[in-house]
């Protein structure tokens, strides 16, 4: 408890001296501005942690009086019990980035809000505020100073009772559309966040409705996004998302914008890949062994020990990038690979706590080298996840890894590195799939190409 004291006393001094320096912003266009927007789980009701108090350099927020203060939670100011939302992590990952820019959060969620406050002119008595007039207003005082790129809106659950959901749709669509003509940004990515899926929670009518209602706005307006939910956990209230997913939830949205905002020119047009699979079917792998694998619609099933697929490839291939579309049923006892190269030169395995962790060994066999991610996989979910090689001048290689778009980890090795034969194993790491970091997961699309492809580059495949 002393220990926890310390932290939040430590926490709290670090902010009080962040905020009395004289915040220097960047250029405008340099200065990226995102308008947090609905009710309470967007506002965020997360336990504020010590960590959550500890400004990054390039992370702002609007404060009650308009003025850009360093980014910590609350980020909110709705109620008075305000916490950990979605925005902040969110913003850490975009300034992670670009280090040319500077991130400014806008914050205009309202606990409790309705779609039907979220109008001009309407009026929500639970913060006794404006919602709609609230939000334009903040974000055109916060133009002055930076540019808009991102609406990021998570709405619904005081819509899914009575006939409110019958009219939530028409409401949603129009509001889409207003706040992008009042702020003058038609392009302007807008991206809904699913509501809560909490574990053996039941929907209603009303709340499939609701979510029908966010699905059809990605599927037919422009620049609109989805953020799933799925086993995200809840506070005891059973109503909120706890820290740890809105934290999470964060780097969600932050994947559906980079989708978003991705070059729009296919990454096909320029490159080819050496090899490549897709909805399960291995017509295109050439010269591939199987050994135990189930094909389960448009998908190949690894079921663990002895389930491998071994593909060849060119023998001096030191540069490429792997790109697969998988899914977990569930989270391994031990690692076990996704992929491997024999002699594990190259291992990208997944962690009993769901991380990925890409390894390279040296050519001595006992030097190895980690990049491990930050994000964790959540089983029944489908991830993009992209692995890259790059031989170095003066015998080095780096790894990265990438999660659905953006960089989760990367390291590189100063050694040489261990040589290998022309060979790639999925689902474990040995031969013939035993006692070698098997791992049972679902594989639906798979690219292989003899060069390095960036996160954005990943997502256009």
């Amino acid at each position: 408890m002393k220990t926890l004291f310390f932290l939040l006393l430590t926490s709290a001094a670090l902010f009080a001296a962040a905020a009395d320096e004289k915040i220097k912003l960047p250029a405008r266009e340099n200065f990226h501005l995102i308008l947090l927007a609905g009710q309470s789980n967007m506002a965020g009701r997360g336990v504020i942690s010590p960590s959550d108090r500890i400004p990054h350099p390039r992370v702002l927020m609007q404060n009650r009086q308009g003025k850009w203060v360093p980014a910590v939670e609350p980020v909110h100011y709705d109620k008075d019990f305000a916490g950990v939302g979605p925005g902040r992590s969110f913003a850490i990952r975009l300034a992670a980035s670009d280090p040319a820019i500077t991130v400014g959060l806008i914050p205009a969620a309202c606990g409790g809000s309705p779609i039907a406050s979220w109008q001009p002119g309407a009026y929500h008595e639970q913060t006794q505020s404006h919602p709609y007039d609230d939000a334009v207003r903040r974000t055109r005082r916060a133009m002055k100073d930076g540019t808009l790129k991102a609406i990021l809106f998570h709405q619904g659950e005081a819509d899914c009772y009575g006939s409110a959901p019958n009219q939530y749709r028409e409401r949603l669509f129009t509001l889409i559309r207003s706040l992008r003509q009042e702020l003058g940004a038609p392009a302007c990515p807008f991206i809904i966040g699913q509501l809560s899926r909490f574990p053996q929670e039941t929907w209603s009518e009303g709340k499939k409705s609701v979510d029908a209602a966010h699905r059809a706005a990605a599927a037919e307006l422009p620049a609109v996004g989805f953020v799933s939910s799925e086993q995200l956990t809840s506070n005891p209230d059973r109503i909120h998302f706890d820290a740890p997913s809105q934290r999470e939830f964060g780097r969600r949205y932050y994947g559906t914008y980079r989708r978003l905002t991705a070059p729009p020119s296919p990454v096909f047009a320029t490159f080819t890949p050496i090899l490549a699979m897709r909805d399960g079917n291995p017509a295109g792998l050439s010269r591939a062994q199987f050994v135990k694998i189930n094909r389960e619609k448009d998908q190949l099933r690894f079921a663990g020990n002895g389930s491998r697929l071994a593909l060849k490839l060119p023998p001096d291939l030191k540069t490429f990038t792997v790109v697969m579309d998988v899914t977990l049923p569930k989270l391994p006892e031990k690692e076990g690979a996704l992929f491997a190269r024999p002699g594990c030169h190259n291992v990208l395995a997944v962690t009993p706590s769901g991380q990925l962790a890409f390894t390279i060994f040296a050519a001595d066999r006992k030097t190895f080298c980690t990049a491990r991610s930050e994000t964790e996989l959540l089983p029944n979910l489908p991830y993009r996840i992209a692995g890259t090689v790059r031989e170095l001048p003066g015998g080095e290689t780096s790894l990265t890894v990438h999660i659905n778009g953006t960089e989760a980890g990367r390291v590189t090795l100063r050694e040489p590195a261990f040589p290998y034969d022309g060979a790639l194993s999925f689902g474990s790491a040995a031969p013939d799939g035993n006692a070698a970091m098997p791992l049972e997961y679902r594989l639906k699309n798979l690219w292989i190409f003899d060069r390095v492809l960036d996160g954005p580059e990943t997502m256009q495949l």
